[in-house]
């Protein structure tokens, strides 16, 4: 039973749709057309007749010919499909190996600059050769500068010699 039901309830607002539908299309059209009636006639009226003073005097007493303003809906809806037809255009129209080819890179470069470490602060003196001094002397030394000091110690010192990378004694 509720199979029938549902049958005829989707029926009912399915053929209550299409005629609205069919109904809107109808009175859009009767209004496209009359509207296109008019604009004809009045682009006959204005066609020229050969006598210029004729004419000038025939379009001051007609006036200006004012297009009538589309309802703020389909002043939206024309908007809005202009803004979607520019977007779908320059879709189509963009090279995107290029545009993945800035991503990447620009990704890249962020993350590059993520791991790397951070710069020292510079001291109040500024920059000159007193702060470069203090930050050389702040900075560990490079690892083959340790081992070689290690192997110093180790060979002048004898024995009970402590490696300074590890922290082990030797004999």
């Amino acid at each position: 039973m509720s199979f029938f039901l549902k049958f005829l309830t989707g029926s009912a607002i399915g053929g209550g749709l299409t005629l609205y539908y069919q109904d809107d299309i109808r009175r859009t059209t009767t209004q496209l057309t009359s509207d296109l009636h008019r604009l004809s006639d009045e682009l006959v009226r204005a066609a020229p007749t050969g006598h210029p003073a004729a004419e000038a005097e025939a379009a001051h007493a007609r006036g200006p010919v004012i297009p009538a303003r589309l309802p703020f809906s389909e002043e939206v809806k024309a908007r809005w499909n202009e803004q979607l037809g520019s977007a779908i255009h320059t879709a189509q129209t963009t090279d995107w190996s290029l545009v993945l080819s800035r991503a990447y890179s620009s990704l890249r470069s962020s993350l590059a600059s993520l791991s790397a470490p951070a710069p020292a602060p510079i001291e109040a003196g500024g920059p000159g050769p007193a702060s470069e001094a203090a930050r050389v002397a702040a900075a560990p030394p490079p690892m083959g500068a340790v081992e070689g000091k290690v192997e110093k110690v180790a060979a002048s010192a004898g024995k009970g010699s402590v490696d300074l990378q590890s922290g082990k004694r030797w004999v």
